[in-house]
């Protein structure tokens, strides 16, 4: 009976002193909870503070500013001049359509759908600001008490002009662009959205805004890859501005520039391709992917991008204050092993945990790292109480100096769950509009370019007929072509070159033709289809791809020994100078992860004529051998052996039949299947490439004389065992004529008449890709995948690359690069300007 006794007392004391713990728990909490709100409010009246103070210095700076500029002479003119020219800066800081009319124009004559609001991006382009303006404006709503039609964020901690809305009161007056700060509202300063949104409310119909605009500054720049939409990885310098957009230029041919609104963002991922991290930008109708050689710069970019993302969600402040945060040797600035320092944390209601460096710089913009609460364990010992985050692509160790904190970071990190990837609404904007071409088959004339108005927006391009233009009747377009149904936008080849032509493909292969009304125009348009419209082709990571290629490893004018008729006679002259092409295909294996390679040997009548091929089955061949022969132009022999024939060339120079031999020695038998290496994309790299026409000169040995060609076959006959079936067919024989060998006199003209041919089609230019590699070699290719190669030229230590002496008509700027091999072709290169040119002589000689 005692000891049930003493067990009850004990349980008894058990259960009180779990209730006094209880009772001291939830006294520390709610102690700790009217602290942090205490320290918000101190906060708060400290930035309010702060904000006043400012506003005061700055208004006390503009009033002793007039007060100098009123004592000059002249002060009302030069007012009046100066606010014309603000004016006029403005309209003319907002984005143009291509035809260079003012926007709210255009605007009103493209009107958005019925119930949609379409975000204004002329508002939201960069604006080149000296220095920081203040100044006021007054906006007329339509309603009193109506919205203006702008958004904005908390941004930097201050209250910024988020996006515009097409058509809304604070389009239609014209002057907030994206990124102005809003200081007050009816003269009452409001240093939060809640203080702006009452004021709003509350406000007349006439509302005045007391405006800062600052300097566009660069908050992030990193010189990264993105895919583009055919596949290709390109490189670009992306630039992120204070006003949350991002400018980027393309570093590779062909060059533009231009602007991605980040506030249009949706979401974040990050994505495995080849080992290596890509960070996807999800909007509401493409997916951009880019990756850079460093981590850390990906890591920034998906930190500052987060932030623009959260300033859309309008997130709530859950839990703050200081944590200790564990750091490996590279981030704790000692280089080795881990420590833990002291970060102020910052929960959101969208299950975001950020830190800063302090509370006074906990705000959107200056976080320095953020992680999705997905999985949250505490862990308590005696002197340490950590709480262990991890996500999707990275954990952090977290500590506090006392239990009680740690439960309650604890608590709030597991009421706090990351948003959804839910559907949000999509902005359609308006990137583009203003006059193109398009082709039209007129039966009298052919065809012929007519004028047509264009509206390009994020999610279709809609094209109207110059009558429905002045007409004002753009509600039903002639063409209206979904982004989702593109393909691919490129620069048109040929005539359409010259004339800003742009080739725009959809996914059924049909190609539209446009032509721009300018350089900067077409540049523009193009840049904006790629980026911004066009989606990028998603890959299976799992797998490499390999594109099919075709490379010219050789390439040149040799002379082939004909084949005789029955062993008697040959077909024609003996010995005949042909254009030889030595070629190797590479293509995707059966077995994953290979590639085969497949060499070819053509040769054809001229160096133009692609028709009329005659191939050495190389996989057939079983050897190549050189030796010396004794008719003039062709001693330096290659014969490579086949079952069915001997096929024997020759060269009047050594080093081009050992060439040769070397190149075929290593490429005759059956194809080559090699394993894809990672991020195989071969050896070579281009140094630069450019789109330019080229001549081939290409070096060309003299013919065979008749007087070589009699020597050869006095020779033979001398030194043959059986000359009498060397020479011709024996006496008495009737000859047949279709098997009768062609005379001397017939052979010589047929090859002059080759030989004109030759010469016409060599004086003509081609328009090709060029492209130097890293190698030393000049390429000619297709198109800019440089997938199909055309030509090379292996250029070696001492090559000759100059203007024209005497410039061909029409190609006033061409110049000429010659190797240092006195056997080599020559190319006459012309590319768009006279500054190209000599561009490439600089690089050539470098």
């Amino acid at each position: 009976q005692q000891e049930e006794e003493l067990k009850s007392l004990k349980e008894a004391e058990q259960a009180a002193r779990a209730k006094e713990q209880e009772q001291q728990m939830a006294e520390a909490i709610a102690r700790a909870k009217k602290e942090a709100e205490e320290r918000v409010a101190r906060e708060m009246e400290e930035a309010v503070r702060r904000v006043e103070e400012a506003a005061a210095e700055s208004e006390a700076r503009n009033r002793e500013k007039q007060a100098l500029d009123m004592q000059r002479p002249g002060y009302e003119a030069t007012v009046a001049a100066e606010n014309m020219l603000e004016h006029q800066r403005r309209a003319s800081s907002l984005l143009r359509p291509l035809d260079d009319k003012p926007l709210d124009e255009s605007v009103a004559e493209a009107p958005p759908q019925t119930g949609m609001e379409t975000a204004s991006t002329a508002k939201a382009k960069s604006h080149r600001v000296v220095k920081e303006e203040l100044f006021d404006v007054v906006i007329e709503r339509d309603l009193p008490g109506g919205t203006l039609g702008v958004a904005v964020d908390l941004w930097d901690g201050e209250v910024t002009v988020g996006a515009i809305t097409t058509g809304g009161p604070a389009d239609r007056e014209g002057t907030l662009v994206q990124g102005d700060v809003i200081r007050a509202v009816e003269g009452v300063i409001c240093s939060t959205i809640e203080e702006v949104t009452q004021m709003v409310i509350r406000g007349a119909k006439a509302l005045r805004l007391s405006v800062c605009r600052r300097p566009v500054t660069v908050v992030l720049e990193s010189e990264i890859k993105m895919k583009m939409p055919s596949g290709e990885w390109e490189p670009f310098a992306f630039r992120l501005l204070s006003n949350r957009n991002i400018e980027f230029e393309k570093l590779s041919p062909p060059v533009y520039a231009g602007e991605i609104h980040a506030r249009l963002a949706q979401s974040l991922n990050l994505l495995e391709e080849r080992g290596e991290r890509l960070l996807e930008i999800v909007t509401g109708h493409k997916s951009f992917q880019i990756k850079a050689n460093l981590q850390t710069e990906i890591d920034m970019w998906q930190l500052r991008l987060q932030e623009v993302i959260m300033l859309q969600e309008k997130v709530a402040n859950v839990a703050h204050g200081w944590l200790l945060k564990e750091e490996s040797g590279p981030d704790n600035g000692k280089g080795i092993g881990t420590q833990f320092k002291h970060y102020w944390f910052v929960l959101f209601s969208n299950g975001i945990l950020m830190y800063f460096s302090g509370p006074d710089r906990a705000v959107l913009g200056q976080a320095l790292g953020f992680v999705p609460v997905e999985h949250c364990t505490e862990s308590s010992q005696p002197n340490m109480h950590t709480i262990l985050i991890r996500c999707s692509f990275t954990s952090w160790l977290l500590a506090t100096k006392n239990k009680e904190s740690m439960l309650q970071w604890a608590a709030s990190l597991k009421c706090a769950q990351p948003s959804k990837n839910t559907e949000k609404k999509v902005v359609d904007s308006v990137l583009a509009q203003g006059w193109l071409d398009l082709p039209k088959e007129d039966e009298e004339i052919g065809e012929r370019w007519v004028r047509h108005w264009f509206v390009l927006k994020t999610s279709v391009l809609n094209i109207f007929s110059e009558e429905q233009k002045n007409d004002k009747k753009l509600e039903q377009p002639i063409v209206a072509l979904a982004a989702s149904d593109m393909a691919a936008a490129t620069r048109a080849q040929g005539v359409d070159f010259y004339k800003w032509g742009i080739i725009l493909e959809t996914t059924d292969g049909t190609l539209l033709r446009m032509r721009a009304v300018g350089q900067s125009e077409m540049r523009q348009l193009l840049s904006t289809l790629n980026v911004n419209c066009i989606p990028t082709k998603r890959v299976d990571h799992a797998t490499p791809r390999y594109e099919r290629t075709v490379s010219v490893l050789k390439s040149g004018w040799l002379f082939k020994k004909s084949e005789k008729l029955g062993g008697i006679a040959y077909k024609g002259r003996a010995w005949q100078r042909r254009w030889f092409v030595l070629s190797v295909v590479a293509e995707a294996g059966t077995e994953e992860g290979t590639v085969v390679k497949q060499a070819s040997l053509n040769y054809y009548h001229s160096q133009n004529d692609r028709k009329e091929a005659v191939m050495i089955p190389l996989k057939e061949a079983m050897s190549v051998k050189g030796g010396l022969g004794k008719t003039k132009g062709t001693e330096h022999r290659v014969t490579l052996n086949t079952p069915q024939r001997e096929w024997e060339l020759g060269s009047g120079q050594d080093t081009t039949a050992k060439e040769w031999i070397e190149l075929l020695q290593e490429w005759i038998g059956l194809p080559k299947i090699e394993r894809i290496q990672r991020s195989q994309t071969g050896s070579e790299s281009a140094v630069k490439s450019q789109w330019m026409e080229v001549r081939v000169d290409a070096y060309t040995p003299p013919e065979i004389s008749d007087e070589d060609l009699a020597r050869y076959n006095t020779i033979q006959k001398e030194s043959s065992f059986s000359r009498a079936f060397t020479l011709g067919t024996p006496r008495g024989r009737k000859k047949d004529k279709e098997e009768a060998p062609v005379s001397p006199v017939e052979a010589e003209k047929s090859d002059r008449e080759v030989v004109e041919v030759e010469e016409e089609e060599e004086a003509a230019f081609k328009w090709v890709y060029v492209a130097l590699m890293s190698d030393h070699t000049l390429r000619q290719y297709e198109n800019e995948l440089m997938t199909t190669e055309l030509a090379r030229l292996k250029l070696g230590y001492l090559v000759q690359a100059t203007m024209l002496d005497e410039p061909i008509d029409t190609y006033e700027h061409a110049f000429r690069v010659k190797p240092e091999s006195a056997t080599s072709d020559t190319w006459i290169c012309c590319p768009d300007s006279a500054e190209d040119s000599k561009a490439w002589i600089a690089v050539l000689k470098a």
